[in-house]
């Protein structure tokens, strides 16, 4: 199968949006995003006070592109799994035909 560009870039961007380090990351990044926005004794370096109103906002965008990239990936892999088992059905076919020769071969050498 050849892919695009924007696949296999959908194909990666799934691989790690589904993965324990993106969600470390992501974590780690929620947490510092919380903090820096807190404490106290920078408060000039505040930009976004609680509630939080532009993680919420991040976040929200982040959901919006991440959940259909995603599911670009999974109706590829669906795609691929779909193609490989009809290649698995026609190989067991072939397999069961040649079977079937070879039982009618025996039954042939028995009779005589």
């Amino acid at each position: 199968m050849n892919t695009t560009f924007s696949d296999r870039l959908a194909d990666h961007i799934a691989k790690f949006g589904g993965s324990w380090t993106f969600i470390g990351y992501f974590c780690a990044l929620l947490a510092a995003w919380m903090v820096w926005n807190t404490i106290p004794f920078i408060k000039s370096a505040h930009f976004d006070e609680p509630p939080f109103i532009l993680l919420n906002l991040c976040l929200s965008f982040l959901a919006a592109f991440q959940a259909p990239i995603i599911m670009m990936s999974q109706n590829r892999q669906n795609a691929r799994d779909k193609h490989e088992s009809v290649i698995d059905f026609a190989i067991n076919y072939k397999a069961e035909q040649e079977i079937d020769d070879i039982q009618n071969h025996l039954h042939l050498i028995i009779t005589y």
